[in-house]
């Protein structure tokens, strides 16, 4: 019998090893599937706005040159490949307008896996699932952005960056500076500055290194910027220009099919200029800076509390001190570029995540006491998710009141007294709770970790209602 089991164990672990299925691999294909229903659910419900309308015209007049009117200079050369590739196999009209650019928005947000060994499996799952709930990103991506575009030029860029700095392999070499050049010359006119602050970025980290010494141990420094150095000696500069030259004219040029394309990257340079001395109509000054403050405000709280955490620690790693300079550049990029739109937001939304995202390994760290079971901090989280559920239903209806009544009227209605007072109990409630469960398992971890757990989730959610409302 005991023989029996056995081989029903064995056969058991073999068979689990045979599908090779983890529970990482199911949460990313949670997350993929969750992304393509976001973004492509009634994709073509909404109308084409003015900058979507003529993107979509010059690729439909070039795809059918029956359509009448002249023919049009694209916006974005490799959102022009796109949308005419999309005319051309499923036809035309909204949806093929914008189903590339749907996809790219869900490489966009899976694209976080292609750092899981220099960021960790939490922290890889944490990043992929705060770029889902971003309205940002679901806006620009089911939107039909060039935006969008850049900014996954951006993350590819990093990523090829960033493997050959490991590996030194030409071939990511190479992707590495094709993507920057198409980043430059194919996304859109803030590309440029895309990759400015992505530069710019990796720059300062180095930069802000903390000092080595010597093997010796003396006091001489060692020079911070020598593995930069001859990184940068032995990158293979003219075989990755080389090939970077000529897959940016044949994308320009949808593969020499349209050499009119080479128009479209000058005029993408010249728009690049013009931008900083011209607004477009109706657009107020800081507008990126604007949408990022009111539609991911819980992106900058949970941001800054990153960055307590990482002062309280009086250290921060590469990534960190990376992502805290992309933020400022972006934001410096989104102050002074009068020609950033709503979409160019995302110069924010991508180093924000990544901020919040360092969150993983303080709420996905092991108790500091044994007796904490491991379903602690998500029990916790579950009663802080819905606490801060009943205290925004709560606060949404006393400030309704006080914007329409003023706060006299407020204290003299009796249903918005009992608003006041729901938020009120519910605040009360976590702060009780925390002691409670502070003392009942002796530890800071526990409460602390659940309720950070419940804050993101309730982020998230709430971040992807409003973006799901603005885009549908």
């Amino acid at each position: 019998m005991q023989n029996v089991q056995t081989l029903a164990t064995e056969r058991d672990s073999g068979a689990a090893r045979a599908w090779g299925i983890t529970y990482e691999q199911i949460a990313y294909v949670v997350l993929a599937v969750l992304a393509l229903v976001l973004t492509l659910a009634a994709l073509d419900v909404t109308p084409l706005n003015e900058g979507e309308a003529r993107a979509a015209l010059a690729a439909y007049r070039y795809v059918y040159p029956e359509a009448p009117g002249e023919a049009l200079i694209a916006p974005s050369p490799l959102l022009f490949l796109a949308q005419s590739t999309a005319f051309t196999v499923i036809g035309g009209g909204e949806f093929a307008a914008r189903v590339a650019t749907a996809i790219a928005g869900v490489l966009l947000v899976l694209s976080p896996a292609l750092f899981r060994r220099l960021l960790g499996v939490e922290r890889s799952l944490l990043l992929s699932a705060l770029l889902l709930g971003s309205p940002v990103v679901l806006i620009s991506a089911r939107g039909s952005s060039p935006a969008l575009w850049a900014a996954l030029l951006a993350v590819l860029t990093l990523w090829a960056g960033w493997r050959w700095w490991v590996d030194r392999r030409e071939r990511a070499a190479i992707l590495a500076l094709v993507f920057l050049a198409a980043l430059v010359f194919l996304a859109e006119p803030g590309g440029i500055l895309a990759a400015s602050a992505v530069v710019g970025a990796l720059l300062v980290a180095l930069v802000t290194e903390p000092t080595p010494t010597n093997d010796e141990g003396d006091d001489e420094a060692v020079d911070r910027f020598a593995p930069l150095t001859e990184r940068l000696r032995a990158f293979p500069w003219a075989l990755a220009g080389g090939v970077a030259v000529l897959v940016t004219v044949a994308l320009a040029t949808s593969f020499l099919l349209h050499p009119e394309g080479l128009t479209a990257v000058g005029d993408l340079l010249a728009r690049f200029v013009d931008g900083f001395v011209a607004r477009p109509a109706n657009t107020p000054a800081f507008f990126p800076l604007r949408v990022s403050l009111f539609y991911e405000p819980w992106f900058w709280l949970l941001a800054a509390a990153c960055l307590v955490w990482s002062w309280r620690r009086l250290q921060m790693d590469f990534i960190g001190r990376f992502a805290l300079a992309w933020l400022i550049l972006g934001a410096l990029a989104a102050i002074i570029y009068n020609g950033a739109g709503a979409e160019h937001a995302l110069w924010l939304t991508l180093p924000l995540v990544l901020l919040v995202s360092g969150l993983a390994q303080p709420i996905f760290a092991p108790y500091d006491v044994d007796e904490a079971p491991g379903w602690a901090r998500w029990l916790t989280a579950l009663a802080v998710f819905a606490l801060l559920a009943m205290a925004s239903i709560a606060f949404q209806g006393v400030a309704r009141s006080v914007a329409r009544f003023g706060t006299i009227q407020l204290i003299t209605s009796q249903a918005d007294t009992i608003n006041l007072i729901v938020l009120l109990i519910a605040l009360a409630f976590m702060l009780v709770g925390y002691f409670l469960v502070r003392s009942f398992w002796e530890s800071d971890g526990v409460p602390l970790r659940g309720a950070a757990i419940g804050l993101v989730t309730f982020a998230c959610l709430t971040s992807l209602g409003a973006g799901w409302r603005t885009a549908v």
